[in-house]
């Protein structure tokens, strides 16, 4: 008689020991910790309420009180179930609030579940019988609570199933779990039913209390999961630099190669062989481009975190935007024997309103990468666009006859890891998805490769493109005009960097003037002589840039020129921070001539 009884009270002492574990861990209180304590608890108030009612009936032969405490204990499996159900749910779907019992009342199922388990419960307690003879011969499961048992345990392995389904992809550990629980279930029901003197049920009930505690409910658990999340992080951002130190290797060091090298050689090489000289110095000045841009690119990889959701919206002619990068894009071309074409529909708005610089940053990373891969052929810009609603969906068509993209390297060509043509495609897509437009590609490797970028952007006026066309607005040389009675001053710390702003600007003639100090500066703007243009860098050793530009400004007795920001920084925003802190104007380095032309043009001409 009492063997029969040993599984259940090894059961109620091994969850004593779990629940006083499960105190001492010190669990965070969510809905799912306290609905998994409900269920430790009313496992042992079933295990508990069977002991009881077994002996107190042995002992006093109490059929009425027997029965209370047997109909008790059956009440307490009925609530369990329905413990495991809530659980199960609060697995899959998570826990949109801190306190379990607005997490029920909230829920239309757990509810409704609730109301109806409550309801037969107490029909169960008014209504349903206990036979007497069931005490005698110690039989557990008879009748009306075997067809009960029976359908919780159905329900629990079912709500089980559909949860290891839905964890089997994002969480194996806890599917794993619910798997071992059906099949628990699936066990002992049977043996349950077979060896019906023997109770079983209270046991299995605390055994999955177990089960649950050290795979899913454990702190330590958790804990490990974020160190494994942790680790594979980490392991992900070191293959991620990894991938990148490689791209840039690739793309600083091959342009630099080939510079160093040609230099070297022109070093040594006979001046009266005019036309090697000039060859070498198209390479030179194609490898410096692409290096420039490659150093354009990471500087903006560095920034775009912060700069790709913040767009710059500004009036702009697409025809002046397209002309300037097709004269960037030959540029880029150099020596190669390629062809470049570009084809804008004459239909197109002449004006819109969007982000200039990180469209044209799109475009000529596109046709970089394009020229990089494309040694003989062609290279064709096609530009066109499609009305929607308030804005005008700009069409860019980048296509080369290059040596295209093999098929297992085109899902890798959006991202920064080796396996990509560097990082500025990288960049380029996060700059069109900013701007709520898409970019795809096509291409057979051997072929060529072709970009579709679309672009949302918002029309200005109604003058179309065929008349910026007409009146070629950009000129593909540059008109020198005669500065003669004009003096530029040059502020700069580096002596290569004056003789280089030097030489540009004795093409117009000016009366230069250069000094290598900010504080030097501020006395000659004080002194006798006056300037009509001041070139001045920022990163000086003295004062810097900002700070002098700012005592100039406020120099009111004093003819103060036109003050020029001259920089290294090139980031996006760079021209509006400059703006911004006062300067009259701004040219990045290395200085584009065209700029510069615009520059001396805009103040300057009469």
């Amino acid at each position: 008689m009492e063997y029969s009884l040993l599984f259940t009270i090894y059961g109620v002492l091994f969850n004593v020991i779990l629940l006083v574990a499960v105190i001492m861990k010190k669990m965070r209180k969510t809905p799912r910790t306290k609905i998994y304590i409900f269920l430790i608890i009313s496992s042992m108030l079933f295990a508990l309420s069977e002991i009881t009612s077994i002996y107190y009936y042995l002992i006093t032969e109490d059929f009425t009180g027997y029965s209370i405490i047997w109909k008790i204990r059956n009440a307490f499996i009925v609530y369990y179930v329905y413990g495991f159900v809530v659980y199960f749910s609060l697995l899959t779907k998570g826990e949109k609030y801190d306190k379990l019992s607005t997490t029920i009342i909230r829920n239309p199922f757990f509810l409704a579940l609730l109301i109806f388990l409550t309801g037969l419960v107490v029909l169960y307690i008014l209504y349903v019988g206990i036979d007497p003879m069931s005490t005698n011969h110690l039989i557990y499961v008879r009748g009306v609570i075997a067809v009960i048992l029976v359908a919780l345990a159905i329900l629990v392995a079912t709500f089980a199933s559909i949860t290891a389904i839905k964890l089997r992809k994002t969480n194996k550990n806890i599917s794993r779990c619910l798997v071992l629980i059906v099949i628990l279930f699936v066990l002992i029901m049977p043996v349950q039913l077979l060896f019906n003197y023997v109770s079983f049920m209270p046991f299995l009930t605390m055994f999955l209390m177990y089960i649950i505690y050290h795979n899913i409910e454990n702190p330590d658990i958790e804990i490990l999961d974020n160190v494994t999340l942790l680790k594979k992080q980490i392991d992900k951002s070191s293959n991620a630099k990894t991938d990148f130190l490689f791209n840039l290797s690739y793309d600083l060091i091959n342009p630099m190669h080939a510079i160093v090298s040609l230099s070297q050689s022109l070093v040594i090489m006979s001046l009266d062989n005019r036309e090697e000289i000039e060859r070498d110095l198209k390479s030179i000045k194609y490898a410096g481009s692409t290096l420039l841009d490659s150093i354009d690119n990471i500087l903006d990889l560095s920034e775009t975190d912060e700069l790709e959701n913040k767009i710059n919206l500004k009036d702009y002619n697409l025809y002046d935007l397209l002309k300037r990068i097709e004269t960037v894009a030959m540029t880029r071309i150099g020596a190669k024997q390629i062809i470049f074409e570009m084809d804008i529909d004459d239909t197109l708005n002449s004006k819109y309103q969007g982000d200039i610089t990180k469209i044209q940053k799109i475009l000529l990373n596109i046709i970089n990468n394009a020229a990089k891969y494309t040694d003989i052929g062609k290279i064709k810009v096609t530009v066109n666009s499609t009305k929607e609603k308030e804005s005008d969906i700009l069409h860019f068509k980048i296509s080369d006859t290059g040596c295209g993209i093999k098929d297992e390297m085109q899902q890798h060509v959006f991202t920064d890891s080796k396996e990509t043509s560097g990082v500025g495609l990288a960049i380029t897509k996060r700059y069109v998805e900013a701007m709520q437009g898409t970019i795809r590609f096509e291409s057979v490797y051997g072929a060529g490769t072709t970009f579709f970028i679309d672009i949302p952007q918002k029309p200005i006026g109604k003058k179309q493109i065929i008349e910026d066309k007409k009146e070629d607005v950009i000129k593909d040389t540059i008109d020198y005009i005669d500065c003669s009675k004009f003096k530029a001053l040059i502020v700069d710390d580096d002596i290569l960097d004056i003789k280089v702003t030097k030489k540009l600007l004795e093409k117009y003639k000016f009366q230069i003037t250069t000094i290598s100090s900010t504080i030097e500066c501020i006395d000659r703007i004080k002194g006798e002589e006056v300037y009509d243009i001041l070139f001045l860098d920022h990163k000086m050793p003295d004062i810097d840039g900002i700070q002098t530009m700012k005592i100039l400004k406020s120099l009111d007795e004093y003819s103060i020129p036109k003050i020029v920001a001259l920089t290294a920084n090139a980031v996006t925003g760079a021209r509006e921070y400059y703006l911004r802190e006062g300067f009259d104007d701004y040219l990045s380095k290395p200085i584009d001539i065209h700029e510069l032309d615009r520059v001396i043009k805009k103040y300057l001409k009469k």
